[in-house]
């Protein structure tokens, strides 16, 4: 990871500088106007970049993360120094910025870079409340999402993670898929669920998009089977809930989706199996895209993740725009649905969206 963090750092400041030295005369001479374009301009290209970097299968981006990772950050550096220079020129402070303009650059740079890496490592308890008619006696759980473990987040920030969950005294935990990924080794997935494990609390888990390693081939093989992956859970006592329904409690039924990218195993709605009785029911879909399907299941309450909220900025923006669900608090017909930024992230160790979450999830009874 240091030798990762390393290599992305030189990649964007080497990248950076070049963006400085190759703009130094333009900017000297640019009015406010040229100013402007250019901010537009270098938003575009991080929207590129960071699309590129995190949502798109490309074979370059899965060979050379640090690469795209390290280019859009020294890209979104210079388009920040470059909002902030307009601003000092519309107050007629540009010649004093234009004197330290190299410096000023190197600030941007540093401080986004140190922004983006502890942005990744710091994960955040974040507090959910729901109540309802149907819940007989209080619920408190863990949902995390998201993990990519190995991958973008050092070990040491989720074992203190997993110490803070452990601590919150969950009735139960729900892992909501992408736990593992496709850059995930054998050893560290078996590693992994030992330590779920050994947490001595109910556990269930759902597949994402990434755990079962679709996109192996991008990333260098397969390290570990399907089946090898169900049976190092099951060891670990984890439930693999999978397009069907668990009754968790008296009053409570979980019901874990099959991940669209699998759309040959997914089951639709109507042929799911039948609910089993009344109570309070939560579903578990990775990916919240499908609102046809939220619809139609009629859960009092869903949780998902697979968006990282973007994880680059401005990806937020641009799913909100495009009318996803990217992030918080949403209301789907009767449905409450609340979607993660996850509690890490993918691919590579930066993070210039929101911060890294597990979600503490407390259900109160509702009095009629």
């Amino acid at each position: 990871m240091t030798a990762e963090i390393f290599i992305v750092s030189l990649i964007t400041f080497v990248s950076a500088l070049g963006l400085h030295f190759a703009q130094r005369d333009l900017r000297a001479r640019a009015g406010w106007k040229t100013s402007a374009g250019f901010i537009i301009l270098k938003l575009l290209i991080c929207i590129v970049l960071a699309y590129f970097q995190v949502v798109s299968n490309s074979i370059l981006t899965w060979k050379f993360p640090l690469l795209f990772g390290g280019l859009y950050l020294a890209f979104l550096a210079d388009l920040i120094r470059d909002v902030i220079f307009l601003l000092f020129g519309i107050i007629r402070q540009k010649k004093l910025l234009m004197k330290y303009s190299g410096l000023f650059s190197i600030i941007c740079t540093v401080s986004l870079l140190v922004y983006s890496v502890v942005n990744m490592q710091v994960i955040r308890p974040h507090t959910l409340t729901f109540n309802s008619e149907k819940l007989k006696a209080e619920h408190k759980f863990v949902f995390l999402a998201d993990l990519h473990y190995g991958t973008a987040q050092r070990k040491e920030s989720f074992e203190k993670a997993l110490h803070e969950i452990k601590e919150q005294e969950p009735e139960f935990i729900i892992l909501g898929g992408d736990i593992t990924d496709e850059y995930t080794t054998k050893e560290e997935m078996q590693e992994l669920y030992a330590r779920f494990g050994e947490l001595d609390v109910p556990l269930y888990f759902t597949y994402g998009n990434h755990d079962r390693q679709d996109n192996a081939s991008l990333a260098g093989g397969m390290k570990y089977t399907e089946e090898e992956l169900a049976e190092t859970m099951l060891a670990n006592g984890i439930t693999i809930v999978k397009d069907e329904y668990v009754r968790l409690a008296d009053d409570l039924i979980l019901l874990g989706r099959e991940d669209p990218s699998r759309p040959e195993e997914r089951l639709s709605p109507n042929d799911l199996p039948a609910l089993p009785g009344e109570g309070y029911l939560i579903c578990i879909e990775h990916t919240p895209y499908q609102p046809e399907d939220i619809l139609a299941q009629k859960a009092d309450l869903q949780l998902s993740g697979h968006t990282h909220d973007g994880q680059y900025f401005p990806l937020h923006t641009v799913y909100s725009l495009l009318g996803l669900y990217v992030k918080g608090y949403y209301r789907v017909g009767d449905t409450d649905l609340y979607v993660s930024p996850g509690i890490a992230g993918w691919a590579i160790l930066t993070r210039t969206e929101s911060h890294c979450t597990y979600e503490v999830v407390t259900l109160h009874p509702k009095v009629r």
